[in-house]
């Protein structure tokens, strides 16, 4: 069953008391359904990845890249490959052996990485807003930083949500207690929040990975722009209902004759598309050139925008990760980006962009100001 769909309904369910009491009990076989069918593929992921790790052999200088996605979010991919590819610039004589979550739960595999990761490999962790409360990437955050603390562990950029107030004491205590490790905050309140607690001489404010492809990526054609790309999310985290939305649409047309939905999830399967990652981004990117305007309030909807150089209104979320990050990357690209709070305001900025024929032609800021000399700056923290 498609995620996205089970977590639209949810999404609906849960506006209406009643109707959420009783999908909870029709949902209760689903749900069980779907926790045997994790277990049976984290079991199968579980034996893959222990026959993977048997055959490691010790001389070699490995880096260890945790968190690996698995699930049908492009700007997650995104992060993926942008991360290997500073991985390969950067540690090119290192063998990368790339682990996903569920498995690091496992005591085999536990057992298995603290037979094998030696003192001198290098610990990578996912970016994203996976440094949460009850986020599954959390709990392998945490058995990380206990169990190898001769390892040097980088956390690349992440949203923090640890607002229960035990959850952040505990992670403090154990980063703080970990000459090694380093953590990219990836936006200015995400930045606050890990300050009042984190060792301050390893954090660091860093944008999204993803923010080292605008300026630096090639359309495979040029294109004549026209109307409005709207790239929604579905989830829990979406301030604006689809009627809201939907009333929005009926303005949006009398000032645009295309108007086409979109998101960030793909379509094909995740084999085919982890295996054409960099062909699907470019015909994302691609397909994001040719509108006039677009309209998310998707994080890696803006960053997708700000890469195709297609002009974008943001709308806000139920967090602070979208918000944040569209103030922030406005500052470097003021005619690019624009926020907003309500869909009114939405709708009038979107008619002046399209009256007054944006165009927008964003160059490599990023790129340069934080992730070229990125590894440098981890290991002058780390030596102080």
């Amino acid at each position: 069953m498609n995620e996205r769909f089970i977590e639209n309904i949810k999404v609906q369910c849960r506006k209406n008391k009643f109707v959420y009491r009783i999908s909870k009990v029709l949902y209760t076989p689903i749900a069980l359904y779907l926790k045997v069918r994790l277990n049976y593929i984290t079991l199968k992921k579980t034996d893959i990845l222990y026959a993977k790790l048997k055959q490691i052999t010790t001389g070699k200088s490995r880096l260890y890249y945790f968190g690996v996605p698995i699930h049908e979010n492009l700007g997650d991919a995104a992060q993926m490959s942008c991360i290997r590819r500073w991985i390969k610039e950067n540690y090119p004589e290192r063998e990368v052996i790339e682990i996903e979550t569920l498995p690091t739960y496992r005591k085999k595999i536990r057992r298995c990485l603290e037979a094998i990761i030696a003192h001198d490999d290098v610990i990578i962790n996912q970016s994203g807003a996976t440094f949460c409360n009850r986020h599954e990437d959390h709990g392998m955050h945490r058995y990380l930083l206990k169990t190898f603390k001769q390892n040097q562990i980088i956390f690349m950029p992440q949203t923090v949500d640890l607002t229960d107030k035990g959850e952040m004491e505990i992670t403090a205590s154990l980063f703080n207690a970990h000459p090694l490790a380093f953590f990219l905050a990836r936006d200015p309140e995400s930045y606050r929040m890990v300050k009042e607690a984190f060792d301050n001489n390893r954090i660091m404010l860093c944008p999204d990975i993803v923010t080292t492809l605008i300026g630096n990526t090639h359309l495979s054609q040029k294109v004549g722009r026209k109307g409005i790309l709207i790239c929604k999310r579905i989830d829990g985290e979406k301030k604006y209902s689809d009627a809201n939305i939907s009333k929005l649409l009926l303005d949006l047309r009398s000032i645009a004759d295309v108007i086409d939905m979109t998101d960030t999830n793909f379509d094909h399967t995740i084999e085919y598309t982890y295996s054409h990652l960099d062909m699907i981004l470019r015909d994302k990117f691609s397909m994001l050139a040719k509108y006039d305007v677009i309209l998310t309030d998707r994080y890696h909807g803006m960053i997708f925008s700000l890469i195709a150089n297609t002009p974008v209104v943001v709308l806000p979320t139920t967090g602070h990760k979208v918000r944040e990050g569209a103030l922030w990357f406005k500052k470097d690209y003021p005619q690019s980006i624009e926020f907003s709070e309500t869909l009114e305001e939405a709708f009038n900025i979107i008619r002046r962009m399209i009256n007054d024929k944006v165009h927008v032609n964003n160059i490599s800021l990023y790129k340069e100001r934080y992730y070229d000399s990125l590894k440098e700056q981890i290991n002058s923290s780390i030596r102080k």
